[in-house]
C-alpha cells in the first residue's frame, strides 16, 4: 500500500500563526514555514525517526509507527515526500528507533514496539520487531520478532559500545514499569532478555507506565551507559545501564511526563502533560532541575526536538508539539525562552521528529504527528 504526495511547491502556503509579534524589521528576511503532508495513516501517529534504513535511497528518511500497527516508510528525493506501508503488525505500536545494532545485516534496521497481538489498541502482550532489507537489490523487507513479554513496550533505545568487546544492544521500556536490555542473538528466534529494573508494585497500573528513555551525551558527542527515564504519573529515574542495581528517583513532576531528549551537555529536557519543559542539568552525582518553557495546563507537551528553526528576527534551536496542536519554536532573547508559534495541526499532536530533509534552505526540517492521522513535514521558507 503506498500513498505518494506530489511536490509540496504545489500545496498552499500557510500563513504566520500565534506568537509573530507586529510586522518584521526593515532588512529582516520573512520567514514562514509551509506543511506538507508526507504520508495518510490508517490510525493515529505514535512516533516518528529519521534514518537511512532503506539502502537504495541514499538520502535521509523517515519511519512512523500508528495505533492501527502499521509502519510507514518515508522517502524525499530532493524534498518531495513519497511513503508506503512496509509492515502491518494489526495491533498499536510506539516504540521506534532506527539504528544499527545487528552486525549480519547491511545498514540500519527498524526497530517497532508495541502489542504482541490483538487488534489495534486492544492489544495483548509486548513485542519489538526488527524491520530490515537484507537484500537491497530485491527490496523485501524481513519481519523478526526479537522480544516478546506481557506488556506494551513504549520505548526503544541504542545502547552505545563503549569499549571494543561490546555490541550494541537495546534499552527497551513498558508499561509494566520494566527496562530491559536486548543483546543481539544469531538465528530467527528472540534477542537475550536481561531485565534491569522493574517498578514496585502498585494498586494504579498508570502510575508503573513508563513514557520514555534517552542515554546522556557530553559535549564532544560521547554517549554514555547513564540514562534519564520518564514515567507517566511524574517521575523520573537515573539508570545506569552497568549498575542497574543503583537505579534511583531524581525527580517527580505534577501531571506526568511524556519525552526525554538529550541536550548533548550530559543533561536532558523533559516535556510534561501539564506543559512544562523541564531541563536536567548534571550537578555532581545528581542534577538541577529547572523549568525552561510553561505552556497551558492543558497542552498535554508530546516531545522537545533539537535543531536549526529559522524564525524571522532569530534562529530557534528547540521545538516542541503537542496536544495543543501547536508546533512552537523557542527562541531565545534576552536569556528567556519565548515561545514562536509555526504551525497549528488539524488535531491532537502525538509526535514530532527534526532532520534535515531539503537540502540548501539553512535549517532543519520539522516532522509532526498525532490524531491527524497523518504525518506533516514543516519547511522553512524565506520570503
Amino acid at each position: 500500500m503506498k500513498q505518494n504526495f506530489h511536490a509540496w511547491r504545489s500545496l498552499l502556503a500557510v500563513a504566520i500563526l500565534g506568537s509573530f509579534s507586529g510586522c518584521a524589521s526593515p532588512g529582516l528576511t520573512e520567514i514562514a514555514w509551509e506543511p506538507v503532508v508526507c504520508y495518510q495513516a490508517r490510525g493515529p501517529i505514535e512516533r516518528v525517526r529519521s534514518g537511512r534504513p532503506d539502502p537504495r535511497d541514499r538520502g535521509l528518511q523517515a519511519v512512523s509507527v500508528d495505533q492501527a500497527g502499521d509502519v510507514a516508510l518515508m522517502h524525499f528525493e530532493r524534498g518531495v515526500p513519497r511513503s508506503e506501508v512496509i509492515h502491518q503488525n494489526r495491533s498499536e505500536l510506539t516504540g521506534l528507533l532506527i539504528t544499527d545494532a545487528d552486525s549480519a545485516l547491511p545498514g540500519e534496521e527498524i526497530y517497532a514496539g508495541g502489542y504482541a497481538g490483538g487488534n489495534e489498541r486492544e492489544g495483548t502482550g509486548g513485542v519489538v520487531l526488527q524491520l530490515a532489507r537484507p537484500d537491497a537489490a530485491q527490496g523485501a523487507w524481513s519481519v523478526r520478532r526479537i522480544y516478546e513479554g506481557s506488556a506494551f513496550v513504549h520505548s526503544i533505545e541504542r545502547v552505545e559500545p563503549l569499549v571494543a568487546s561490546e555490541v550494541v544492544r537495546l534499552l527497551v521500556s513498558t508499561y509494566a514499569g520494566e527496562i530491559h536490555l536486548l543483546t543481539p542473538t544469531p538465528g530467527s528466534g528472540p534477542w537475550e532478555d536481561s531485565l534491569l529494573y522493574r517498578e514496585p508494585p502498585n494498586p494504579d497500573p498508570e502510575a508503573i507506565k513508563i513514557k520514555d528513555a534517552t542515554f546522556l551525551t557530553d559535549a564532544s558527542g560521547r554517549r554514555s551507559h547513564e540514562a534519564l527515564i520518564a514515567l507517566k504519573m511524574g517521575r523520573t529515574l537515573f539508570l545506569d545501564v552497568d549498575h542497574p542495581d543503583r537505579t534511583r528517583l531524581i525527580h517527580e513532576e505534577l501531571g506526568g511526563l511524556s519525552r526525554v531528549t538529550s541536550d548533548g551537555q550530559g543533561g536532558a529536557y523533559i516535556t510534561g502533560y501539564f506543559g512544562r519543559v523541564l531541563h536536567f542539568l548534571r550537578d555532581g552525582e545528581g542534577f538541577q532541575v529547572v523549568s525552561i518553557e510553561q505552556e497551558a495546563a492543558d497542552s498535554g507537551l508530546r516531545g522537545l526536538v533539537l535543531g536549526d528553526f529559522p524564525v524571522t528576527g532569530a534562529t530557534a534551536r528547540m521545538a516542541i508539539f503537542g496536544f495543543h496542536k501547536l508546533c512552537r519554536a523557542l527562541v531565545s532573547r534576552h536569556g528567556v525562552l519565548d515561545p514562536v508559534t509555526i504551525y497549528v495541526d488539524i488535531d491532537r499532536g502525538h509526535a514530532i521528529e527534526a532532520a534535515d530533509l531539503i537540502q540548501g534552505n539553512g535549517a532543519d526540517e520539522i516532522l509532526i504527528g498525532g490524531y491527524s492521522n497523518r504525518i506533516t513535514m514543516l519547511v522553512a521558507q524565506r520570503k
